[in-house]
């Protein structure tokens, strides 16, 4: 496999794992997963940098709660 099919091939798979709307849970899994170093997607990436756009706004308020981001 090239990498460019593997980049296709990834680059696929996030557009599959990037719904509109993510939970709480989503959040703070993909910010451990990036804390310890872990590949983020796409869609991992967006919600860490915009959690307000991609989070309920009860989630959001849940997270300025724990002390997160908001």
């Amino acid at each position: 496999m090239t990498r460019r099919s593997k980049r296709e091939i990834d680059h696929a798979l996030d557009e599959l794992d990037d719904p509109e709307q993510f939970t709480l849970q989503a959040y703070l899994l993909a910010d451990l997963k990036g804390y310890y170093g872990g590949d983020l997607s796409r869609g991992e990436r967006r919600l860490l940098e915009n959690p307000e756009a991609h989070l309920p706004t009860s989630a959001v308020r849940r997270l300025g709660n724990l002390g997160g981001s908001q």
